[in-house]
């Protein structure tokens, strides 16, 4: 929401090497274009050793220069942000059926880069910037978000749909005829894709979704070629407008990446390279 608006944003302090690493790379994929280094200020001796401090400020050091190469990243994909179905459930962290959007939504973030879409968004004209609408978990929706997607679908909008566990999309109402429309192959000049198999652990959905974009032919060429990448899921990465590809290592060990060109690259325990 913050970059849809043009907000600039910023985030929790920055005093370990880490998260200071996490937000320099989340610079291009949140749109932060003002990072407050608040880890080089001294904390509390009992709260942060001094020699977390000092690691911080070497991470800086080392990786500050990064951001005179950052530009704004290539995105094609939204995923859905289910708010009427999370404030119906009121399991938006507790319960069976709550905790499951985090979950998958972690695991997408580690097969592509991509946008929220909460409703409100998609009423204010969110969709409009991307290609593919991937849903993730939560199938209640208010009848006006589900018409808007309907028309950006019939536009030439692709979707990625889970049936499994909770099936396919409804109205507050009880209004089902939409989705059935889609089952049905009624979908104008986009396409929806149906997952049938199971969305929990979300890792064997965000596969499925990785795989079915990399077959999309109007993707961004960035971001089918980043999708190639072989790598362990604690390598995330972007790929920027300015032709750059950001990788991010957020792992306690080394990580081997290897490119679309073949190449590979090792990147350290939370740093960040660009290829």
């Amino acid at each position: 929401m913050a970059h849809l608006r043009h907000v600039p944003v910023s985030a929790e302090q920055l005093r370990e090497p880490r998260v200071l690493v996490q937000a320099a790379h989340g610079d291009p994929l949140a749109r932060i274009f003002e990072i407050r280094c608040y880890g080089v200020l001294p904390a509390p001796r009992a709260a942060q050793p001094m020699r977390v401090i000092d690691q911080a400020i070497s991470a800086w050091l080392r990786l500050g220069r990064l951001l005179d190469e950052r530009a704004k990243p290539v995105i094609d994909v939204a995923a859905f942000y289910p708010d009427t179905a999370l404030k119906l459930d009121d399991e938006v962290l507790r319960f069976r059926w709550g905790s499951p959007y985090f979950t998958m939504a972690r695991a997408l973030r580690s097969e592509l880069d991509y946008d929220y879409a909460s409703e409100q968004m998609i009423a204010d004209g969110a969709l409009d910037r991307y290609r593919v609408l991937v849903f993730l978990w939560g199938q209640v929706v208010e009848r006006s978000t589900l018409e808007r997607i309907d028309a950006w679908l019939r536009a030439g909008g692709t979707i990625i749909y889970p049936e499994r566990p909770r099936g396919h999309l409804v109205t507050v109402e009880g209004d089902r005829s939409i989705p059935q429309r889609w089952i049905e192959g009624d979908t104008g000049r986009g396409k929806v894709i149906f997952y049938r198999g199971d969305s929990v652990p979300g890792e064997f959905y965000a596969e499925f979704v990785r795989e079915q974009l990399s077959r999309l032919p109007d993707l961004h060429p960035a971001v089918r070629s980043a999708l190639a990448i072989g790598k362990p899921a604690s390598v995330f990465w972007s790929a920027l407008e300015n032709g750059k590809l950001a990788l991010l290592n957020f792992s306690n060990h080394p990580a081997t990446v290897r490119l679309p060109d073949g190449g590979t690259v090792r990147i350290d325990p939370y740093e960040i390279v660009m290829r």
